[in-house]
Protein backbone atom coordinates (compact mmCIF):
# COMPACT_ATOMS: atom_id res chain seq x y z
CA UNK A 1 0.00 0.00 0.00
CA UNK A 2 2.72 2.34 0.22
CA UNK A 3 3.35 2.38 -3.45
CA UNK A 4 -0.52 3.78 -3.96
CA UNK A 5 0.32 7.22 -3.87
CA UNK A 6 2.77 6.78 -6.98
CA UNK A 7 -0.75 5.26 -8.92
CA UNK A 8 -3.08 8.71 -8.32
CA UNK A 9 -0.42 11.17 -8.44
CA UNK A 10 -2.13 13.81 -11.11
CA UNK A 11 0.83 16.24 -11.39
CA UNK A 12 1.50 16.62 -15.23
CA UNK A 13 5.23 15.91 -15.07
CA UNK A 14 4.65 13.03 -13.13
CA UNK A 15 1.72 12.03 -14.85
CA UNK A 16 3.84 12.23 -18.18
CA UNK A 17 6.27 9.71 -16.94
CA UNK A 18 3.87 7.38 -15.75
CA UNK A 19 2.25 6.90 -19.16
CA UNK A 20 6.04 6.82 -20.68
CA UNK A 21 6.91 4.34 -18.49
CA UNK A 22 8.81 1.56 -20.77
CA UNK A 23 6.89 0.44 -23.98
CA UNK A 24 3.06 0.65 -23.47
CA UNK A 25 0.98 0.37 -26.66
CA UNK A 26 -2.60 0.35 -24.98
CA UNK A 27 -2.74 -3.37 -25.09
CA UNK A 28 -0.53 -4.59 -22.71
CA UNK A 29 3.36 -4.45 -22.79
CA UNK A 30 4.30 -1.86 -20.44
CA UNK A 31 6.29 -3.28 -17.71
CA UNK A 32 8.71 -1.67 -14.34
CA UNK A 33 7.07 0.05 -11.58
CA UNK A 34 3.95 1.13 -13.23
CA UNK A 35 2.74 -2.70 -14.30
CA UNK A 36 3.79 -3.74 -10.94
CA UNK A 37 1.47 -0.87 -9.08
CA UNK A 38 -1.77 -1.91 -11.36
CA UNK A 39 -1.02 -5.75 -10.43
CA UNK A 40 -0.26 -5.33 -6.98
CA UNK A 41 -3.33 -4.06 -6.15
CA UNK A 42 -6.78 -5.03 -4.99
CA UNK A 43 -9.17 -4.47 -7.35
CA UNK A 44 -11.66 -2.83 -4.57
CA UNK A 45 -8.94 -0.69 -3.74
CA UNK A 46 -8.13 0.22 -7.20
CA UNK A 47 -11.83 0.67 -7.51
CA UNK A 48 -11.91 3.62 -4.39
CA UNK A 49 -8.79 4.98 -6.08
CA UNK A 50 -9.74 5.59 -9.42
CA UNK A 51 -13.06 6.74 -7.92
CA UNK A 52 -11.14 10.36 -7.23
CA UNK A 53 -10.11 10.89 -10.60
CA UNK A 54 -11.28 13.11 -13.24
CA UNK A 55 -12.40 10.83 -16.85
CA UNK A 56 -9.49 12.84 -18.24
CA UNK A 57 -7.15 11.07 -15.45
CA UNK A 58 -8.55 8.10 -16.45
CA UNK A 59 -8.30 8.28 -20.12
CA UNK A 60 -4.98 8.31 -19.47
CA UNK A 61 -4.91 5.75 -17.36
CA UNK A 62 -6.76 3.28 -19.35
CA UNK A 63 -3.76 3.22 -21.84
CA UNK A 64 -0.83 2.22 -19.30
CA UNK A 65 -1.59 -1.68 -19.67
CA UNK A 66 -4.63 -4.72 -20.30
CA UNK A 67 -4.98 -4.35 -16.47
CA UNK A 68 -5.16 -0.58 -16.38
CA UNK A 69 -8.31 -1.23 -19.08
CA UNK A 70 -10.08 -3.66 -17.02
CA UNK A 71 -10.00 -1.16 -13.44
CA UNK A 72 -11.69 1.25 -15.46
CA UNK A 73 -14.15 -0.82 -16.75
CA UNK A 74 -15.42 -1.29 -13.27
CA UNK A 75 -14.52 2.04 -11.78
CA UNK A 76 -17.59 2.75 -9.95
CA UNK A 77 -17.34 6.94 -11.10
CA UNK A 78 -17.31 8.69 -13.96
CA UNK A 79 -16.49 12.73 -13.12
CA UNK A 80 -15.45 15.89 -15.19
CA UNK A 81 -15.91 19.10 -13.57
CA UNK A 82 -14.15 20.72 -16.16
CA UNK A 83 -11.66 20.62 -19.18
CA UNK A 84 -8.24 22.13 -19.83
CA UNK A 85 -8.94 25.40 -22.08
CA UNK A 86 -6.04 23.50 -24.24
CA UNK A 87 -8.61 20.81 -25.33
CA UNK A 88 -12.21 23.11 -25.13
CA UNK A 89 -10.90 25.88 -26.59
CA UNK A 90 -11.44 25.37 -30.27
CA UNK A 91 -13.73 23.69 -32.39
CA UNK A 92 -11.76 20.83 -33.60
CA UNK A 93 -9.62 20.13 -30.02
CA UNK A 94 -13.60 19.71 -28.87
CA UNK A 95 -14.80 17.77 -31.71
CA UNK A 96 -11.35 15.43 -30.98
CA UNK A 97 -11.89 15.78 -27.48
CA UNK A 98 -15.93 14.33 -27.46
CA UNK A 99 -14.83 11.68 -29.62
CA UNK A 100 -12.44 10.40 -27.46
CA UNK A 101 -14.76 10.45 -24.63
CA UNK A 102 -17.29 8.91 -26.87
CA UNK A 103 -15.64 5.70 -27.48
CA UNK A 104 -14.20 5.69 -23.86
CA UNK A 105 -17.74 5.69 -22.66
CA UNK A 106 -19.59 3.37 -24.94
CA UNK A 107 -16.27 1.00 -24.14
CA UNK A 108 -17.79 0.42 -20.58
CA UNK A 109 -20.55 -1.72 -22.40
CA UNK A 110 -23.02 -2.43 -19.60
CA UNK A 111 -20.41 -1.98 -16.94
CA UNK A 112 -22.54 -0.57 -13.71
CA UNK A 113 -21.91 3.27 -12.95
CA UNK A 114 -22.43 4.72 -9.51
CA UNK A 115 -22.31 8.22 -10.36
CA UNK A 116 -21.35 10.03 -13.55
CA UNK A 117 -21.02 14.22 -12.92
CA UNK A 118 -20.85 16.26 -15.82
CA UNK A 119 -19.45 19.52 -16.80
CA UNK A 120 -19.56 21.06 -20.12
CA UNK A 121 -20.49 24.26 -21.47
CA UNK A 122 -21.16 25.55 -24.91
CA UNK A 123 -18.05 27.53 -27.11
CA UNK A 124 -18.02 31.11 -27.52
CA UNK A 125 -16.05 31.20 -30.36
CA UNK A 126 -15.32 34.81 -32.00
CA UNK A 127 -15.54 33.60 -35.59
CA UNK A 128 -16.62 36.78 -37.25
CA UNK A 129 -19.82 36.66 -38.40
CA UNK A 130 -23.42 35.45 -37.15
CA UNK A 131 -22.89 31.69 -38.47
CA UNK A 132 -22.32 29.41 -35.22
CA UNK A 133 -20.35 27.22 -35.35
CA UNK A 134 -19.60 23.42 -35.55
CA UNK A 135 -19.85 22.75 -31.63
CA UNK A 136 -23.84 23.44 -32.12
CA UNK A 137 -24.43 19.38 -32.85
CA UNK A 138 -22.58 18.53 -29.36
CA UNK A 139 -25.96 18.09 -27.75
CA UNK A 140 -26.77 14.69 -29.37
CA UNK A 141 -23.74 13.58 -28.09
CA UNK A 142 -24.82 15.08 -24.20
CA UNK A 143 -27.63 12.98 -24.48
CA UNK A 144 -26.64 9.96 -25.74
CA UNK A 145 -23.98 9.79 -22.96
CA UNK A 146 -27.16 10.46 -20.89
CA UNK A 147 -28.64 7.30 -22.43
CA UNK A 148 -25.47 4.82 -22.04
CA UNK A 149 -25.31 5.62 -18.25
CA UNK A 150 -29.21 4.89 -17.48
CA UNK A 151 -28.00 1.19 -19.56
CA UNK A 152 -25.54 0.68 -17.04
CA UNK A 153 -27.93 1.21 -14.25
CA UNK A 154 -26.81 4.66 -12.95
CA UNK A 155 -27.44 5.47 -9.87
CA UNK A 156 -26.55 9.16 -9.39
CA UNK A 157 -26.33 11.53 -12.51
CA UNK A 158 -25.57 15.02 -12.52
CA UNK A 159 -25.13 17.26 -15.73
CA UNK A 160 -24.57 20.85 -15.44
CA UNK A 161 -24.53 22.13 -19.31
CA UNK A 162 -25.22 25.65 -21.27
CA UNK A 163 -26.32 23.92 -24.15
CA UNK A 164 -27.08 26.18 -27.75
CA UNK A 165 -30.09 28.44 -27.87
CA UNK A 166 -30.67 27.84 -31.53
CA UNK A 167 -33.50 25.27 -30.93
CA UNK A 168 -35.04 23.88 -27.87
CA UNK A 169 -33.53 20.15 -26.71
CA UNK A 170 -36.14 17.69 -25.63
CA UNK A 171 -34.65 15.67 -22.43
CA UNK A 172 -35.50 12.25 -23.26
CA UNK A 173 -38.32 10.99 -21.13
CA UNK A 174 -37.49 7.58 -20.91
CA UNK A 175 -34.63 8.79 -18.70
CA UNK A 176 -36.97 8.88 -15.51
CA UNK A 177 -37.75 5.31 -16.29
CA UNK A 178 -34.58 4.22 -14.64
CA UNK A 179 -35.18 1.92 -11.46
CA UNK A 180 -31.21 2.57 -10.07
CA UNK A 181 -31.91 6.39 -9.55
CA UNK A 182 -31.05 7.47 -6.63
CA UNK A 183 -30.11 11.16 -7.18
CA UNK A 184 -30.93 13.16 -10.83
CA UNK A 185 -29.68 16.61 -10.73
CA UNK A 186 -29.97 18.16 -14.42
CA UNK A 187 -29.08 22.14 -15.13
CA UNK A 188 -29.14 21.85 -19.18
CA UNK A 189 -30.85 25.41 -20.46
CA UNK A 190 -32.87 24.97 -23.97
CA UNK A 191 -33.73 21.83 -22.62
CA UNK A 192 -37.98 20.50 -22.45
CA UNK A 193 -38.97 17.79 -20.21
CA UNK A 194 -41.79 16.29 -20.85
CA UNK A 195 -43.93 13.68 -18.79
CA UNK A 196 -42.92 10.10 -19.00
CA UNK A 197 -45.62 7.83 -20.96
CA UNK A 198 -46.20 5.53 -17.92
CA UNK A 199 -46.86 4.93 -14.30
CA UNK A 200 -43.60 3.58 -13.01
CA UNK A 201 -42.09 2.72 -9.15
CA UNK A 202 -39.45 5.08 -8.91
CA UNK A 203 -36.67 4.68 -6.47
CA UNK A 204 -35.27 8.28 -6.97
CA UNK A 205 -34.61 10.04 -3.52
CA UNK A 206 -33.81 13.65 -5.08
CA UNK A 207 -34.04 14.98 -7.99
CA UNK A 208 -33.51 18.45 -9.21
CA UNK A 209 -33.94 20.61 -12.44
CA UNK A 210 -32.70 23.93 -12.76
CA UNK A 211 -33.00 26.15 -15.77
CA UNK A 212 -35.21 23.60 -17.73
CA UNK A 213 -38.61 24.23 -19.21
CA UNK A 214 -41.50 21.56 -17.86
CA UNK A 215 -43.73 20.72 -20.82
CA UNK A 216 -47.14 20.23 -18.95
CA UNK A 217 -48.35 20.06 -15.63
CA UNK A 218 -48.51 16.46 -15.55
CA UNK A 219 -45.39 15.82 -15.39
CA UNK A 220 -45.60 16.59 -11.11
CA UNK A 221 -48.73 14.66 -10.64
CA UNK A 222 -45.77 11.76 -12.35
CA UNK A 223 -43.57 13.00 -10.17
CA UNK A 224 -46.32 12.64 -7.15
CA UNK A 225 -47.68 9.43 -8.00
CA UNK A 226 -44.59 7.24 -9.31
CA UNK A 227 -41.76 9.02 -7.13
CA UNK A 228 -43.11 7.85 -3.60
CA UNK A 229 -39.31 7.67 -2.59
CA UNK A 230 -38.29 10.80 -3.39
CA UNK A 231 -37.36 13.13 -0.18
CA UNK A 232 -35.57 16.22 -1.73
CA UNK A 233 -37.21 18.49 -4.95
CA UNK A 234 -35.48 21.14 -6.35
CA UNK A 235 -36.85 22.90 -9.32
CA UNK A 236 -36.71 26.11 -10.97
CA UNK A 237 -37.87 28.09 -14.12
CA UNK A 238 -41.51 26.48 -14.13
CA UNK A 239 -44.60 28.08 -13.67
CA UNK A 240 -47.35 25.83 -12.34
CA UNK A 241 -46.20 23.31 -9.48
CA UNK A 242 -48.70 21.32 -7.93
CA UNK A 243 -47.40 19.10 -5.52
CA UNK A 244 -48.84 15.88 -3.73
CA UNK A 245 -46.04 13.62 -1.80
CA UNK A 246 -46.13 11.43 1.54
CA UNK A 247 -42.57 11.08 1.40
CA UNK A 248 -41.23 14.31 0.53
CA UNK A 249 -39.30 16.67 3.42
CA UNK A 250 -37.69 19.08 1.14
CA UNK A 251 -39.03 21.07 -1.50
CA UNK A 252 -37.07 24.59 -2.89
CA UNK A 253 -38.76 26.00 -5.82
CA UNK A 254 -37.63 29.24 -7.40
CA UNK A 255 -39.14 31.62 -11.07
CA UNK A 256 -37.63 34.84 -11.69
CA UNK A 257 -39.30 35.26 -15.23
CA UNK A 258 -42.06 37.36 -14.15
CA UNK A 259 -44.13 34.63 -14.96
CA UNK A 260 -47.68 33.36 -14.06
CA UNK A 261 -47.48 30.96 -11.49
CA UNK A 262 -49.80 28.67 -8.93
CA UNK A 263 -48.70 26.82 -6.41
CA UNK A 264 -50.17 23.86 -4.66
CA UNK A 265 -48.20 21.75 -2.25
CA UNK A 266 -49.71 18.89 0.19
CA UNK A 267 -47.18 17.11 2.20
CA UNK A 268 -47.22 15.11 5.68
CA UNK A 269 -43.90 14.79 5.81
CA UNK A 270 -42.67 17.60 4.53
CA UNK A 271 -40.25 19.81 6.97
CA UNK A 272 -38.47 22.61 4.96
CA UNK A 273 -39.52 24.92 2.39
CA UNK A 274 -38.11 27.36 0.31
CA UNK A 275 -40.08 29.74 -2.14
CA UNK A 276 -38.31 32.23 -4.15
CA UNK A 277 -40.86 33.39 -7.08
CA UNK A 278 -40.85 36.85 -8.24
CA UNK A 279 -43.48 38.50 -10.81
CA UNK A 280 -44.60 41.69 -11.87
CA UNK A 281 -48.30 41.60 -10.76
CA UNK A 282 -49.58 39.06 -8.35
CA UNK A 283 -53.04 39.63 -8.99
CA UNK A 284 -53.23 35.88 -11.05
CA UNK A 285 -51.26 34.26 -8.78
CA UNK A 286 -51.82 31.56 -5.70
CA UNK A 287 -50.33 30.06 -3.21
CA UNK A 288 -51.62 26.84 -1.24
CA UNK A 289 -49.67 25.32 1.59
CA UNK A 290 -50.86 22.48 4.07
CA UNK A 291 -47.65 21.04 5.61
CA UNK A 292 -48.57 20.41 9.00
CA UNK A 293 -44.98 19.30 10.17
CA UNK A 294 -43.37 22.08 8.49
CA UNK A 295 -40.07 23.00 10.31
CA UNK A 296 -38.36 25.47 8.26
CA UNK A 297 -39.85 28.23 6.08
CA UNK A 298 -38.05 30.50 3.55
CA UNK A 299 -40.45 33.10 1.33
CA UNK A 300 -38.50 35.38 -0.85
CA UNK A 301 -40.62 37.36 -4.03
CA UNK A 302 -44.20 38.56 -4.00
CA UNK A 303 -47.13 38.37 -1.78
CA UNK A 304 -50.18 36.62 -3.41
CA UNK A 305 -53.69 37.82 -3.34
CA UNK A 306 -55.00 33.89 -3.29
CA UNK A 307 -53.20 32.63 0.03
CA UNK A 308 -54.21 29.16 2.17
CA UNK A 309 -51.01 28.54 4.14
CA UNK A 310 -53.00 27.35 6.75
CA UNK A 311 -51.69 26.55 11.20
CA UNK A 312 -48.01 25.92 10.74
CA UNK A 313 -48.43 24.56 14.24
CA UNK A 314 -44.55 23.11 14.55
CA UNK A 315 -42.94 25.95 12.73
CA UNK A 316 -39.29 26.36 14.08
CA UNK A 317 -37.86 29.18 11.62
CA UNK A 318 -39.54 31.57 9.50
CA UNK A 319 -37.50 34.09 7.40
CA UNK A 320 -39.70 36.08 4.75
CA UNK A 321 -38.31 38.60 2.64
CA UNK A 322 -41.70 40.00 0.85
CA UNK A 323 -42.53 42.99 -1.71
CA UNK A 324 -46.13 43.89 -1.09
CA UNK A 325 -48.50 45.88 -2.91
CA UNK A 326 -50.76 48.99 -1.50
CA UNK A 327 -53.44 46.88 -0.47
CA UNK A 328 -52.07 43.79 0.40
CA UNK A 329 -52.88 43.95 4.41
CA UNK A 330 -54.99 42.00 4.43
CA UNK A 331 -52.72 39.39 3.02
CA UNK A 332 -50.33 40.15 5.30
CA UNK A 333 -51.90 39.95 8.43
CA UNK A 334 -53.11 36.34 7.43
CA UNK A 335 -49.21 35.36 6.35
CA UNK A 336 -48.36 36.51 10.39
CA UNK A 337 -51.23 34.28 11.62
CA UNK A 338 -49.98 31.42 9.81
CA UNK A 339 -46.43 32.14 11.01
CA UNK A 340 -47.23 32.87 14.89
CA UNK A 341 -45.94 29.82 16.17
CA UNK A 342 -42.18 30.32 14.68
CA UNK A 343 -40.02 30.41 18.12
CA UNK A 344 -37.73 32.51 14.77
CA UNK A 345 -39.05 34.50 12.72
CA UNK A 346 -37.55 37.16 10.90
CA UNK A 347 -39.55 39.28 8.44
CA UNK A 348 -38.86 42.09 5.87
CA UNK A 349 -40.28 43.56 3.50
CA UNK A 350 -37.95 44.95 0.17
CA UNK A 351 -38.54 46.24 -3.27
CA UNK A 352 -36.67 43.04 -4.94
CA UNK A 353 -37.75 44.26 -8.50
CA UNK A 354 -36.17 47.91 -8.13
Amino acid sequence: MVRTPLLIETHPSKRNKLLATESCDGEGGCSGRTADLSGNLPDQVADHILSFLAITDLARFVCVSKRCRKLYLSTPKLVSDEFSEANASECNQRLKLLSYLDRLISHRGDNRIECFRFRWYKHNADNGDETPCSCVHENFRMLTWIQNAVRCNVEKLDLDMTLYDYEEELFPSCIFLCRSWRSLVVNMNCTIVKTPRRNFSSNLKYLELGYVRVGDEDFFKWVSCSCKCIEEFNISGTETITIESSSLKKLHLSNYRNEICHINISGEKLEDLTIAWVFDSPNENSLSICAPNLRDLKWVGNLMNRLKLGKLERLFAAGVLLQPEVDDSDNAFEVLCSLCRAKCLVLKYHNLLA
